[in-house]
């Protein structure tokens, strides 16, 4: 589903978390200030002194996730326009973190009480991430650029090989090169496709 704006927290709850319903909200995000303040200029002066996690390769094709180290803010702001860097961090750096509110559609007890530290995904762009699941519910936004979710409906995870991994979590299946001869049922599996840029947000 998608829809523009706001939902208020009950009608999100009932309708998208309680449904395990995925749904883009245009615009609902405008109003956060990262939306508004996060260049490389602003994050480079307000994030001096964090040691984020960077990761040195920002496709991942399969279930591997390496190289990464923890690296100063200041550097990945320097380098990551050039180089394959993705910094994937909790948000524990607070003159950063003030730039995040909790966003209106979670503002309800049901929601409060189950949520966790938000998470920065943040790179140069063509980032690739390999087929996996969560184990709870996302909240996703995006303060610059678009980004494009493959979703694909819990019920329908054995298509992707899930039982099959090494790693929990991670599909075997190689996301740019599928051998059908390996993992034939992979044919059959119904997807959906979201794109969302900035001050958008989709929970799945």
């Amino acid at each position: 589903e998608e829809r523009e704006g706001c939902p208020s927290p009950e009608e999100f709850y009932h309708r998208y978390v309680y449904a395990h319903k995925p749904v883009i909200l245009r615009g609902c995000a405008r109003g956060q200030p990262s939306v508004k303040l996060w260049t490389d200029e602003y994050l480079r002066r307000t994030g001096k002194g964090w040691r984020p996690i960077q990761e040195m390769n920002k496709v991942v094709k399969r279930n591997d996730r390496m190289p990464h180290y923890m690296l100063p803010f200041e550097e990945f702001i320097d380098t990551y326009r050039n180089e394959t860097r993705y910094m994937i961090n909790k948000v524990d750096h607070e003159p950063l973190r003030k730039d995040i509110l909790l966003p209106k559609v979670l503002n309800c007890r049901r929601t409060l009480g189950s949520l966790e530290a938000p998470i920065v995904w943040m790179s140069s762009g063509g980032t690739k991430s390999s087929n996996h699941f969560d184990t709870g519910d996302n909240l996703l936004f995006m303060a610059g650029g678009s980004k494009e979710v493959v979703m694909v409906d819990p019920v329908h995870s054995r298509f992707l090989y899930m039982d099959h991994h090494d790693k929990f979590g991670l599909s075997p299946v190689h996301v740019e090169h599928v051998d059908l001869s390996v993992f034939p049922r992979i044919r059959e599996v119904p997807i959906v496709t979201a794109t969302i840029g900035p001050g958008d947000m989709l929970f799945l």
